[in-house]
């Protein structure tokens, strides 16, 4: 679904299975449906709850759209996750080539049975609000006029190993 009003959205972008050939592929088809207008810097990560998975390269970027969110979640997100491999099971923890979530959408406070915006991840991923917050440093909470840097522990960050080669490929690639 289209509508004439345009929105920031974020996005939390992963993966763990040859994470930099997926990713990048996933941001350049991203990019054609829907502006990119900022890449965080991406983070290695371990994989949560699975030491014996290789680790993830996470991390945010900013969009501009005008299709509703479960739409921009159906049609756009889930098809581009899908065309580079990515295998959806019930185990919400295993190893993935391309994850792309729904982070926040403009000031929208939403849950239906398959989103919920804000995402709720975004409070327990530091990778999350890190790129969240490096791209919107005075980022509110929609519904709540609360900073986002006031509901995370930011000394948290500090525990993440920026993929610095990776991202200014990225960016390099992507903003023009």
């Amino acid at each position: 679904m289209i509508s004439k009003l345009k929105s920031k959205a974020y996005i939390g972008v992963g993966g763990n299975i040859d994470p930099e050939i997926h990713i990048s592929a996933a941001l350049c088809a991203l990019n054609a449906k829907t502006p990119i207008v900022a890449i965080s810097t991406f983070y290695h990560t371990a994989a949560i709850g699975r030491p014996k998975q290789p680790d993830y390269l996470n991390g945010v970027v900013a969009i501009i759209s005008s299709v509703a969110p479960r739409a921009l979640k159906t049609e756009i997100l889930r098809p581009i996750e899908r065309a580079e491999g990515r295998m959806r099971t019930e185990d919400r923890l295993a190893a993935r080539t391309v994850d792309l979530d729904i982070l926040t959408y403009g000031d929208l406070l939403y849950a239906d049975d398959s989103i919920t915006i804000p995402d709720s991840d975004l409070f327990a991923r530091p990778f999350l609000w890190t790129g969240l917050l490096e791209l919107d440093p005075d980022f509110t909470l929609p519904g709540t006029g609360m900073k986002l840097s006031d509901r995370v522990d930011t000394n948290a960050r500090e525990q993440l190993t920026p993929a610095i080669a990776f991202t200014k490929k990225l960016r390099a690639r992507l903003l023009k």
